[in-house]
């Protein structure tokens, strides 16, 4: 805690060497937390279950959760084991600084308190891992990481988030009123709850607002996709993409409409009414929403998306 300035009210997660030692560590875990490690242990995933009575809980600021990740390092975990298989351990970074990507990074941020750094090699990013808390019901994302909500919920299904009725906010301006309310009415059908935020008439707008309050939506979690579209599809596509945390793509086909979830991991479909007539617009997303993120090689590269927009927040 004094090494890296931290809160002494602030938890402290547990390392494990493997998924199996977290029973050694929660007596219950919950069926997502057990689905979750299945599919995510090890790699960028911290899980907060409950702690066993069996470990102090000032190791974790008076709670009795914890939070328990496997890293994703053949040398870290082989360390892990040779100290027993659990280590109470915390980021290699002062608290409020950004996270060291190298044993050199750590070294200048810990400075002398700390005895003996360990050279695992640079790290390929910066982004932290993904928070999810299985002790409530649903279980909820605390921190979007690495792994995006769209790959926890497609380890959860049927449960928690999968047994949830989409939910997804779709907005236009008025050159797209029509194809956007054909839109609506198609999700509808489905069975899926929509958010409408406009526009709703034909008359004049601008198009960055509605792309704005889709795009507000989807990256404060309170829905799970978002579709926006204009004219063009572009200008309100741009506008979406300016809230942190969007990933707009552009879709005319539905195989840019796949390959913008399977590669991009697009949580907000666009489309120009211009371009696209309503009985293609509406296999286009289908197409979309049928379609998951394929995850591998693209998980690092999203990640890099991400690291681009942290870099330029205000």
């Amino acid at each position: 805690y004094d090494i890296k300035g931290r809160d002494d009210d602030k938890p402290i997660p547990l390392l494990l060497s493997d998924s199996e030692r977290m029973r050694d560590v929660c007596d219950d875990p919950s069926e997502a937390a057990i689905r979750l490690a299945e599919r995510h242990f090890p790699g960028a995933l911290t899980l907060v279950v409950p702690l066993t009575e069996a470990f102090p809980s000032e190791l974790n600021g008076g709670r009795r959760t914890v939070g328990v990740r496997v890293p994703n390092h053949d040398g870290a975990r082989a360390f892990i084991r040779a100290c027993g298989g659990i280590l109470a351990v915390t980021s290699a970074n002062r608290s409020g600084d950004q996270p060291a990507t190298s044993a050199a990074d750590a070294g200048l941020q810990l400075g002398d308190g700390v005895a003996l750094i360990l050279d695992g090699g640079e790290m390929p990013g910066i982004i932290p891992s993904t928070v999810v808390d299985t002790t409530v019901e649903p279980c909820r994302i605390l921190r979007e990481g690495v792994l995006s909500s769209d790959m926890i919920r497609q380890a959860l299904d049927p449960l928690s988030f999968g047994e949830r009725q989409m939910k997804i906010a779709v907005g236009s301006d008025h050159a797209a009123y029509e194809l956007k309310m054909a839109i609506v009415k198609h999700l509808k059908d489905k069975g899926v709850e929509v958010a409408d935020v406009g526009t709703h008439s034909l008359e004049s707008t601008d198009y960055p607002s509605y792309g704005e309050a889709v795009g507000n939506l989807v990256a404060k979690g309170e829905v799970e996709k978002g579709i926006v579209v204009c004219g063009t599809g572009i200008g309100i596509s741009i506008s979406a993409n300016k809230v942190p945390g969007v990933r707009a793509g552009l879709a005319w086909n539905t195989e840019l409409a796949r390959l913008s979830r399977k590669h991009n991991d697009a949580n907000v479909l666009a489309m120009g009414a211009r371009f696209t007539a309503v009985p293609y617009a509406l296999d286009i997303v289908d197409a979309w929403l049928e379609t998951d993120f394929e995850g591998g090689r693209h998980v690092r590269r999203v990640g890099l998306i991400s690291e681009i927009e942290s870099k330029h927040k205000a």
